[in-house]
């Protein structure tokens, strides 16, 4: 079986999370179902569930990213622009 380079992984690994971040947005939690996850990313339930233990997992990986996200603008730019930041974000 070939190698995969790690930035490869960490590619599909984002994809994957700003797939699912779009799926989950539209259809809520319990709405983004595996099919439609497999349509907002592109990818296969066996490619989403090799990065991801499960929905619950990657729905927390997403929370994550999101709150390092808002970290990084309130010390670069302080917490308005995340304020304004997620008020021009499209629901």
């Amino acid at each position: 079986m070939p190698r995969v380079s790690q930035d490869h992984l960490d590619a599909r690994r984002r994809q994957i999370l700003d797939g699912s971040r779009t799926c989950f947005a539209r259809h809520g939690y319990e709405g983004a179902t595996v099919r439609r996850l497999e349509e907002a990313t592109g990818l296969s339930r066996g490619a989403i569930f090799h990065h991801f233990k499960d929905k619950e997992s990657l729905f927390l990986a997403l929370a994550e990213d999101d709150a390092e996200r808002m970290a990084d603008v309130v010390a670069e730019q302080g917490l308005v622009q995340v304020m304004r930041d997620l008020l021009a974000e499209p629901a």
